[in-house]
């Protein structure tokens, strides 16, 4: 059976919308568990939907006619749900962290970090009940999933569009490629560990390569999904690097905030000594996670390179676009 026949779609447009509403579904189910806000993974899969909904409409939004506003609304959604999903990451990871050896009996500032977190994550709340209602009640989400069944709707009634696949293929390879250029484009900074900004522009590259291929992986007998994979690994790597930039300016930040606070009610900081110890033990102990992801992500690097990762990339992507060099 050839991709044409395997696929639920009739064109490139059919193609957009299908892959498009998939991941909007993915987000929308997830709504009761953030409202309970009982457990951070229901928020952890409502954020990766909603930027696999972004990569989708960046990808395919104009074979689907979607307008630029939806990207627009989405975006919002991905800012919202990440700001919430990064505190909850970091309180997790925190409770462990106190609860094990690393903290070496300095409890004090790691306690008074953790509340700081919280106090954080509980203002964000609000803010996600009220993107969630709005998500329920209907918005700029609705009107794009009614577009996309619009679209859906009028090509089950129409002819199979001749060459879709083929011609889907051809924008894959060319759009693809451009965002497997943009990730390689950062190669010269992965020696320099302190390029702490490109490390973090280059993780979002490795994620919009990784989607994209993900994404188009089904007009390709899903053969681009082990090469995905190996893009999520370097993309991992990456995110632990900038975990552990963030760690760091949180830590340093968090006890500026602590020292004013105690200037201000107290007319003095003497107190802050207290909470010294167990903040520089999370400090270190994020730097040096900070250094091994920064190690390991080079070590993947240079074994893409030994595996010709990319010449697979494009090689897959260019099967019936590129003709054989024999």
């Amino acid at each position: 059976m050839d991709v044409e026949e395997r696929l639920p779609c009739r064109s490139r447009a059919d193609f957009a919308a299908e892959r498009i509403l998939g991941h909007l579904k993915d987000l929308r189910k997830e709504i009761p568990g953030v409202r309970r806000n009982e457990d951070i993974e229901p928020l952890h899969r409502m954020r990766v939907a909603s930027r696999r909904v972004r990569s989708a409409l960046a990808l395919l939004g104009d074979a689907a006619d979607v307008p630029a506003s939806a990207g627009r609304e989405v975006r919002t959604i991905t800012r919202r749900l990440g700001a919430a999903r990064d505190r909850d990451v970091q309180i997790q990871w925190l409770v462990s962290f106190r609860e094990g050896d690393a903290a070496k009996g300095d409890h004090q500032g790691v306690d008074r970090l953790l509340l700081r977190l919280r106090q954080e994550r509980g203002r964000l709340q609000p803010k996600l009940e009220r993107l969630l209602l709005r998500l329920e009640e209907g918005d700029g989400i609705a009107r794009l999933e009614e577009h996309l069944h619009r679209q859906r709707l009028a090509a089950s009634l129409g002819e199979e569009e001749p060459g879709w696949v083929a011609d889907a293929r051809r924008r894959a390879y060319q759009d693809l490629g451009i965002l497997a250029e943009r990730l390689l484009s950062y190669e010269p900074y992965l020696s320099r560990p302190e390029a702490a900004e490109q490390h973090h522009a280059m993780r979002i590259r490795a994620k919009a390569l990784r989607y994209g291929l993900e994404l188009f992986s089904p007009l390709y007998d899903d053969e681009l999904d082990p090469l995905a994979d190996r893009i999520r690994k370097l993309q991992s790597a990456l995110g632990e690097v900038h975990d552990g930039d963030v760690w760091v300016e949180r830590v340093d930040r968090f006890l500026e905030e602590e020292r004013r606070r105690a200037l201000d009610y107290l007319g003095h900081a003497r107190s802050l000594s207290r909470l010294v110890p167990g903040a520089r033990a999370v400090r270190e102990d994020r730097a040096r996670a900070r250094e091994e992801a920064h190690r390991k992500a080079r070590e993947l690097w240079e074994r893409f390179a030994q595996e010709d990762l990319w010449g697979q990339i494009r090689t897959t992507l260019g099967k019936d676009v590129v003709p054989s060099a024999s």
